[in-house]
């Protein structure tokens, strides 16, 4: 199957926003010294909340199209959004 990676650096999410085929696994990886957790906002098709210290990764396979928001658990000024075509 198709990836795309995520990093987190600082307060933010790299690249923002991420457009990806359906079907493709996502991993968002933890590249800053302090804890951050990938939640997504509800919806029907995705449900994940993951914890991640420096290093750790976490991955996704997105399955629907659709637009589909994210945000940061301890710190909810960090958004994202994948887009699923």
């Amino acid at each position: 199957g198709t990836t795309a990676e995520v990093i987190i650096d600082g307060f933010a999410y790299n690249p923002t926003i991420l457009i990806v085929n359906k079907g493709t696994t996502v991993t968002w990886t933890n590249k800053y010294p302090l804890v951050h957790r990938v939640t997504a906002d509800k919806n029907e098709f995705v449900s994940f909340n993951a914890s991640l210290s420096t290093g750790l990764s976490f991955s996704w396979t997105f399955t629907e199209p659709g637009n589909y928001t994210y945000y940061c658990g301890i710190h909810p000024t960090m958004n994202g959004t994948i887009v699923v075509k």
